[in-house]
């Protein structure tokens, strides 16, 4: 059963107002920040280095990436983004990864053969989305969204989410 590793994933199936989603946004990136995904030693080495690529290396990794994934989605439903054609492919490969390592099954031969072989299906909607309408946000995105939905974040969070000096973010912000 998936537990996810940050408690600001949305379930599945959540829908936020725009809002409420950036306000997620910023709660879910602080606390990934503050709470850094620890790899098994194992996932460094030549046989899971591949895998460590797709972030399919372990059960932290496969659930980071299934939570970094909801939050997309959810923003995607909440009119933040479109939801590029094929992005929820790798989740769906995610889900049975995240299954096998959960029931204490590793085929990690096995997932390295498909990651090979279905790589270009699974990452085709980063391949041919444009950068600046994948999901996601930088910085300048993210004031863009802030702008557009009339939302006023603390920009002490802001800050420690995007990782930038508080007073120059006041700046920024301003202009």
């Amino acid at each position: 059963m998936y537990l996810s590793r940050n408690p600001f994933t949305p379930d599945q199936n959540e829908c936020f107002t725009p809002i409420e989603y950036l306000k997620r946004y910023l709660n879910f990136v602080i606390w990934d920040h503050q709470n850094p995904l620890e790899h098994f030693p194992a996932c460094l080495s030549r046989d899971l280095r591949f895998l460590n690529s797709f972030e399919m290396c372990c059960l932290n990794s496969v659930k980071s990436r299934i939570d970094w994934t909801l939050l997309e989605l959810a923003g995607c439903k909440a009119g933040i983004w479109r939801e590029p054609a094929g992005f929820q492919t790798w989740l769906a490969y995610a889900w049975k990864r995240l299954q096998e390592l959960e029931e204490g099954r590793d085929f990690s031969t096995l997932w390295q053969e498909t990651m090979k072989e279905k790589a270009e299906d699974i990452y085709d909607w980063s391949i041919n989305t444009p950068t600046g309408q994948r999901p996601g946000f930088t910085l300048e995105q993210f004031k863009i969204a802030c702008e557009r939905y009339g939302f006023v974040p603390d920009l002490k969070l802001v800050s420690l989410c995007f990782g930038v000096n508080l007073h120059k973010l006041t700046i920024f912000w301003k202009q």
